[in-house]
């Protein structure tokens, strides 16, 4: 091998320059996505529980689980009654009545990518790749779990989703702000907490 004057290969500089050159990049990339939304962002706290919960209200515990960003409703004898679906990655899941009618809920705060999914209106052409932030409800209707409302990104970065009494969730942003969501029959109104 051809020595340099300080005694080093000059393989092994070129290595060491190599090695620096791809570090640059990656940064370079990995802040790019991030900053152009096609990941979720490092601060996300992915929310690991397994807790009973009676979501179909007949005195029988079903286990939520959350964990490795899925959710899965078990009922009591093992058997799935839902697993959310693998595109979106579940930070944080809870049972309430969100909508005020008398029956428990399931409400996911998830990332996805898009906005719309394959609900996508007619106006809005371009593929959007982004990794947004979402608020979905689930409920339960002749033994199967249905979307009840399946919001669109929620915008400022919410940290925690929480049972207020029933019809409203209190979200909290990453920044310490909160907010109740009051359900109003179609969706939610938003006020200050």
């Amino acid at each position: 091998m051809q020595k340099g004057s300080s005694g080093g290969t000059w393989t092994t500089r070129r290595l060491a320059l190599a090695c620096a050159a791809a570090l640059v990049f990656l940064a370079a990339a990995a802040t790019f996505a991030v900053r152009a939304e096609l990941v979720v962002p490092y601060w996300v706290s992915w929310q690991t529980q397994s807790v009973a919960v009676d979501i179909d209200d007949d005195g029988t515990c079903e286990t939520l689980e959350t964990a490795r960003r899925t959710c899965t409703l078990q009922h009591s004898d093992g058997s799935v009654l839902y697993e959310s679906d693998p595109s979106w990655q579940v930070a944080q899941a809870l049972v309430c009545d969100a909508n005020s009618d008398g029956v428990n809920d399931l409400v996911m705060l998830i990332w996805r990518r898009g906005n719309y999914g394959t609900s996508r209106p007619f106006w809005d052409t371009a593929p959007d790749l982004r990794m947004t932030e979402h608020l979905y409800l689930m409920t339960l209707r002749k033994g199967k779990m249905m979307p009840l409302w399946m919001g669109h990104e929620l915008g400022a970065p919410v940290e925690r989703v929480e049972a207020g009494e029933p019809g409203v969730l209190l979200l909290t942003t990453t920044d310490g702000a909160r907010t109740r969501w009051v359900w109003d029959d179609f969706g939610f109104t938003i006020e200050p907490a």
